[in-house]
């Protein structure tokens, strides 16, 4: 299948607004200091109702391709959980060597 066949059916198309509402919900996710939250918690950081669903789980559920919801129902964003986890949120610090080989076990 082409791309632009791929496209035309996704479901990118299928409800008016939902490009919009999944870039916006990538630079939400993108961006802040945690990686995964609950809904509640992206529901505020987003600041609105999604224009194409009528709520944003709906909206992340629908894209895999993007999101993921672990078994704790927290969302986030497939691209940072691909990154090495070695930084520290709550004391904001990389963590190195040692300390980060104990984390991993």
């Amino acid at each position: 299948m082409g791309i632009k066949k791929w496209f035309e059916d996704g479901s990118y198309l299928k409800s008016p607004g939902r490009l919009a509402d999944i870039l916006a919900a990538i630079q939400v996710l993108s961006t802040y200091e945690f990686a995964a939250r609950t809904i509640d918690r992206w529901e505020g950081r987003l600041g609105r109702q999604p224009k194409s669903a009528k709520d944003w789980m709906t909206v992340f559920l629908a894209h895999p391709e993007f999101f993921t919801c672990d078994a704790d129902q927290k969302i986030a964003l497939v691209w940072r959980r691909s990154f090495t986890r070695d930084y520290d949120t709550f004391n904001k610090r990389v963590v190195l060597g040692d300390e980060l080989e104990k984390l991993r076990k």
